[in-house]
Order: C-alpha cells, then sequence, then structure tokens
C-alpha cells in the first residue's frame, strides 16, 4: 500500500493507514494492549471500514498482528465482539500472523467466509485486493 496515508495511531499500539487508490486500509496492530486501547480502537475500525464499504460495497482491510502480544481472555472477548459488530458479510479481511500456531488458533474463533489468514503480508495483500469490484 504505498499511497497509504496514516489517518490514526495511538502510542506504539495501532496504525490505520488509508489507500485512496485502492479504497481499502490497513492496520498494524502491537504491543500488549489495555482496556483502553480496545476502546480506543473499535470505532476507529469501525469508521476506516464503512470509508471502504462506501468504495466497494463491501470493506477491504488488512489486519497485521504480526507485532501484536496475545491478549487477556477478557480483552480478546471485548475484540471478538467489536468485530462481530463490524464486520458484515460483505466485507473481506485480511488478517496476518507471526506464526502459524497462532494462525490456527485465532482462526477457531474468527473464522468467516470472507475472512482469510495469513504468515506473510505479502500474500494477504494479493488475497485481498484480487476481488476489488467498485461500487457503482
Amino acid at each position: 500500500m504505498q499511497s497509504a496515508e496514516i489517518v490514526y495511531e495511538r502510542r506504539d499500539r495501532f496504525i490505520i493507514r488509508w489507500d485512496d487508490g485502492r479504497g481499502s486500509a490497513s492496520i498494524d496492530i502491537s504491543g500488549f494492549w489495555s482496556d483502553d486501547d480496545v476502546t480506543d480502537f473499535l470505532p476507529r475500525a469501525a469508521d476506516v471500514m464503512m470509508r471502504s464499504r462506501s468504495r466497494h460495497g463491501g470493506a477491504h482491510v488488512l489486519f497485521d498482528l504480526t507485532k501484536g502480544e496475545v491478549l487477556s481472555g477478557a480483552l480478546f472477548e471485548r475484540v471478538q465482539a467489536g468485530s462481530a459488530r463490524i464486520v458484515q458479510p460483505q466485507d473481506r479481511v485480511a488478517i496476518v500472523f507471526a506464526s502459524s500456531l497462532l494462525k490456527l488458533q485465532v482462526k477457531r474463533y474468527e473464522s468467516t467466509e470472507n475472512t482469510e489468514f495469513f504468515i506473510s503480508r505479502r500474500a494477504a495483500d494479493m488475497w485481498l485486493h484480487a476481488h476489488i469490484q467498485f461500487a457503482p
């Protein structure tokens, strides 16, 4: 996403980038998250997904979790519940992990038809943008 601009950044926890040329976003997650991080993140993720939906009819978002740490059970449940409210059936979501083990663990909880899991950001980006159709 060379033409992407940073639209929000929270002190080494997440960076949200918008690529206007593609009408898609990438979200890089890092560090150990607190309750405040999750509270700040969820509405910002929802905003960028709505922005992408307005271009494609469905959001196109890449989440890079390669620098993220494992969440506590309570925070994981909050993120999962927030994701269930934010992600719609027509959205395409690519999630990148640092290891296959973490990928398998999360896949058990977050698997949907238009969500794919990767250990390569390049592969995730290719999958995410292979099916982009611009809304009329």
